[in-house]
């Protein structure tokens, strides 16, 4: 088969690598935000004439976004501690659970019911877009805004919520 012209052949090249990784890793995460990136320059016309400068762009950018993901990784490690009221089998029948169980799951909801009441549907949006894992660069891409600017909504929000707590 004849060899992909500049950028497909690089494109090929990391959509190999993907299909031979059986796990989802920062690695994984990395290539794939990095070949979402490639598409994005080609769509506006900023990719690199040549293929070198392609090729540099691109694995710049992948090591960025696995440094990204290890880092949420890391986060999430640190921040996000087990609960022991939640429930290790998702799939079990609400009827199923302990009064204290169920419990828990009621005193979460009503916390979020009241953090909920205390913000505006766009600050609201902002957290669920967060918790979902979406940076401030692609918040701001989806709202039209810089990234700068959600990232100091996000501080101030943040601070609110501490107070809050």
């Amino acid at each position: 088969m004849a060899e992909l012209p500049f950028p497909w052949n690089i494109y090929e090249a990391k959509q190999k690598q993907l299909k031979r990784s059986h796990r989802l890793t920062d690695q994984t995460w990395g290539i794939e935000n990095g070949l979402n990136a490639l598409l994005s320059a080609v769509e506006s016309g900023t990719l690199a004439k040549n293929q070198d400068d392609g090729q540099r762009d691109l694995d710049r950018n992948i090591a960025s976004r696995i440094w990204t993901e290890r880092n949420r990784a890391r986060l999430r490690r640190k921040y996000i501690k087990p609960a022991p009221e939640m429930d290790p089998f998702p799939q079990r029948h609400p009827a199923s659970f302990s009064p204290a169980e169920t419990e828990g799951r009621l005193h979460a909801s009503i916390r979020v019911s009241r953090i909920r009441s205390g913000m505006t549907s766009t600050e609201w949006d902002l957290i669920v877009r967060v918790t979902a894992g979406f940076d401030c660069h692609e918040m701001a891409l989806k709202s039209g805004v810089s990234a700068g600017s959600i990232r100091t909504k996000l501080s101030r929000l943040r601070s609110r919520l501490k107070m809050a707590a």
